[in-house]
């Protein structure tokens, strides 16, 4: 599966960096895959239609569904379609 442009998301924690990345004609460029060790990760689907891949596996994601996952696998979200799409992350962290 080729890199699909990444959604727009961002971590709310002033600590963490802002995964938006602005391309050329502001579009927003692919986030590379990346993993969140020490946490669990919850993606939630709110508009449109998200592609979580994980470990290059994807899944699904419309308005009202979720995937939770280890923070150790690769992940990468994507909106394929021309249509506006929005998720929301939550990061755990695991002790």
């Amino acid at each position: 599966m080729s890199a699909p442009p990444a959604l727009r998301h961002r971590n709310e924690d002033p600590g963490q960096r802002d995964h938006r990345r602005a391309g050329r004609r502001g579009r927003v460029r692919p986030v590379p895959e990346h993993r969140h060790p020490g946490c669990r990760v919850v993606v939630q689907g709110l508009e449109g239609s998200v592609t979580a891949c994980l470990d290059g596996e994807p899944f699904a994601l419309k308005p009202r569904s979720l995937i939770a996952f280890g923070g150790e696998r690769l992940v990468l979200l994507a909106n394929e379609s021309a249509a506006p799409s929005a998720a929301l992350v939550t990061l755990a962290e695991v002790r």
